[in-house]
């Protein structure tokens, strides 16, 4: 695949002087065609936002379904990409 080398170096990247706040997690369906097939692949995204208030893109892995371990799976890979654990946001505090 062209470019491939430029997309595993994005994946990759040092997040650690990311000065993130909040993260933003979501998970969509997207139609794709690979090998000239349509086929849908499960998407994790996830976005960070900055002190200033600006949204970056940290992350977005096919990773087979929204389960819990494909979450932890992508966190995990950000917090050793060097990302600061960001704030709670007040509203979920009462769910940990």
């Amino acid at each position: 695949m062209a470019g491939g080398g430029d997309w595993d170096a994005w994946n990759a990247r040092s997040s650690k002087d990311e000065p993130i706040i909040r993260l933003i997690l979501d998970g969509t369906v997207v139609r794709v065609r690979l090998d000239k097939k349509a086929t849908s692949i499960s998407l994790l995204v996830a976005l960070g936002v900055r002190q200033d208030g600006q949204k970056v893109l940290l992350a977005a892995k096919t990773m087979g379904g929204e389960s819990e371990a494909a979450w932890r799976a992508l966190l995990d890979d950000l917090v050793e990409r060097g990302l600061a654990a960001p704030e709670l946001a007040p509203e979920l505090a009462p769910l940990v």
